[in-house]
């Protein structure tokens, strides 16, 4: 988005008065200050200003024009790539996600038959809490889920 703001500050006589049609006038008629402001936004000026680049540089307009689809295309492959990169990233987290659930799985299953073999053996309470440890665990992590993906900044910094 391209804004720009030209500022003109004239003073007229009383005569240049009825040529315009002035905002500010004194008790005696005459201008004090008559100020323009233009505004553009979007990737190319208006076409009077082409159009006067062109008078002042032959081949000016072409060169905005072309200017104006080179940086177009730039910005549309850019966010383009910050898409994929999005993409590939939703996946990496979902295969993360998903390997830690099986290796907690993995991991519950051991504890909690440790635990069940070693109550089998005659080892109650050292079988019981064998067992019970992966079982808080995983209710543990159940009830307040997984720790916040993103640390903000200023805590990042500390640790």
């Amino acid at each position: 988005m391209t804004r720009r703001k030209n500022k003109l500050k004239k003073r007229h006589s009383t005569s240049d008065i009825s040529k315009n049609t002035p905002s500010d006038t004194t008790e005696k008629g005459k201008l004090v200050a008559f100020e323009q402001r233009t505004e553009m936004s979007g990737p190319l000026p208006p076409p009077e200003i082409i159009e006067k680049y062109n008078q002042i540089c032959p081949g000016a307009a072409e060169r905005i024009i072309a200017m104006a689809e080179k940086q177009a295309q730039h910005r549309q492959e850019v966010e383009s790539k910050a898409l994929e990169a999005g993409i590939a990233d939703a996946k990496s987290d979902r295969t993360q996600i998903r390997r830690g659930q099986y290796l907690g799985f993995v991991i519950a299953f051991v504890g909690v038959a440790g635990g069940v073999y070693a109550v089998v053996k005659g080892a109650g309470w050292a079988g019981t809490a064998i067992a019970g440890a992966p079982l808080v665990g995983l209710v543990t992590a159940l009830i307040y889920g997984r720790k916040p993906k993103h640390i903000p900044e200023e805590n990042a910094k500390d640790q």
